[in-house]
């Protein structure tokens, strides 16, 4: 008889001994994931590093870089910038205020000027830079066929000047300002008061081309042409890079009936600034 030999059967086989290690871990990982996602999260996606931003010192050099080129829309852009980083530095809003005036934003330079009071009220150049930005906008109103609206800026102008003026006696520029805030108004009883302030500005500094500027629209005002055009020619020796003057030059020569001459200023006040 033959007897057949089974093979003995093998007991069932679990899982090895590794895959119980790595289920283990993975729920310990998995675990500790959950309860710590916010820094889980930085360690397998770290957050980007911000590229380093520019002061608002920084965007002011920029701008003062972009004006000394011509780039007067750039420079605008910059200060812009200078403001937001930092709306607490005076020294920026008067050379952002000054800047718009000469660029033709008058009520832009008003509203900035309505900040840097606020946050510099004793700042004589601060008042200064906003007499100038209301002179600015009071000639745009004029241009603009509305008279009794310019009158008043050029009121408000005379009134921030002598706000300078009280905290620096010696800020010729506020003098000059406060002269053109009468003048313009063309009222003929304001020109003597509006001739002294001047006087005392060139007095003060006679390197300030502004007061002469304010003297010779008043003298010319008055009828005294030869008296103004020797101030305004002052004025382009204290500094030949301001329009205003060459274009009062021009108004008084054709006012003395020197239309040529007229012309020829004209044409300097172009050269200067041909915008």
């Amino acid at each position: 008889m033959v007897i057949k030999r089974k093979e003995p059967k093998h007991p069932r086989q679990g899982p090895s001994c590794l895959l119980v290690i790595f289920v283990f871990v993975g729920i310990v990982v998995g675990v500790f994931v959950i309860q710590n996602s916010e820094q889980a999260r930085e360690v397998i996606f770290p957050t980007a590093t911000p590229e380093p931003t520019r002061s608002a010192i920084e965007y002011a050099l920029l701008a003062q870089i972009s004006q000394d080129d011509g780039e007067l829309e750039e420079a605008l852009e910059h200060y812009d910038q200078a403001i937001k980083l930092d709306a607490t530095n005076p020294e920026i809003f008067i050379r952002y205020i000054n800047l718009l005036v000469k660029t033709g934003n008058a009520e832009d330079a008003v509203a900035r000027g309505e900040e840097a009071v606020v946050l510099a009220p004793d700042n004589d150049e601060v008042w200064t830079a906003v007499a100038a930005a209301h002179l600015a906008n009071g000639d745009r109103l004029l241009d603009a066929g509305d008279p009794t609206a310019a009158n008043l800026e050029y009121a408000k102008a005379t009134q921030a000047a002598q706000r300078a003026i009280d905290l620096n006696p010696g800020n010729a520029t506020a003098y000059a300002f406060a002269a053109g805030g009468l003048v313009n108004q063309g009222e003929p009883e304001l020109y003597q008061q509006a001739q002294l302030l001047a006087e005392d500005g060139v007095a003060i500094d006679p390197d300030d081309p502004w007061p002469h500027y304010y003297l010779a629209e008043v003298l010319t005002n008055q009828g005294f042409y030869a008296a103004a055009r020797e101030q305004y020619q002052l004025g382009i020796l204290a500094n030949d890079s301001i329009p205003e003057l060459y274009i009062g030059l021009a108004y008084n020569f054709f006012g003395d009936g020197r239309v040529s001459d007229a012309i020829l200023a004209f044409q300097d006040a172009i050269d200067v600034d041909p915008t």
